[in-house]
């Protein structure tokens, strides 16, 4: 299973939050972050735990990663 670096899970939680990708400093998800793009993220598949959980880890799985983006950003 191939495992996205650190790098693109900072991407996924700037995006979650909608900071800008130069942003540096990103704050722990939350369930409330989460839940506040619930309508997009349910697309996803997982559940809101599973998102946080997730989005506060250190690598994401690629595949995981591009299914969470997509419905984060239904346009992909």
């Amino acid at each position: 299973m191939k495992m996205i670096s650190h790098s693109n899970s900072s991407r996924f939680k700037k995006a979650l939050l909608g900071l800008p990708y130069e942003e540096r400093l990103i704050p722990k998800i939350t369930m409330d972050d989460v839940l506040s793009r619930w309508d997009s993220l349910c697309r996803s598949g997982y559940t809101p735990v599973d998102v946080c959980r997730m989005a506060n880890g250190e690598m994401i799985d690629e595949d995981v990663y591009k299914q969470l983006m997509r419905s984060l950003n239904g346009y992909l």
